[in-house]
């Protein structure tokens, strides 16, 4: 799942082809990736509940 979304940012995977993203700005984008798609699969839950209601 964070795979797929790292693809669909063309400026990190530039970066990440290349080898050459710094592994500060790594951690803290995995970080906000993380979050990101926690927060996604949590919204996505909360609608399919309010979809059976």
């Amino acid at each position: 799942m964070i795979n797929k979304s790292l693809t669909k940012n063309p400026l990190l995977s530039i970066f990440l082809h290349k080898g050459t993203l710094p592994a500060e700005l790594f951690g803290d984008f995995m970080k906000y990736e993380v979050r990101r798609v926690l927060a996604e699969q949590h919204n996505k839950k909360k609608e399919n509940k309010n979809a059976g209601n």
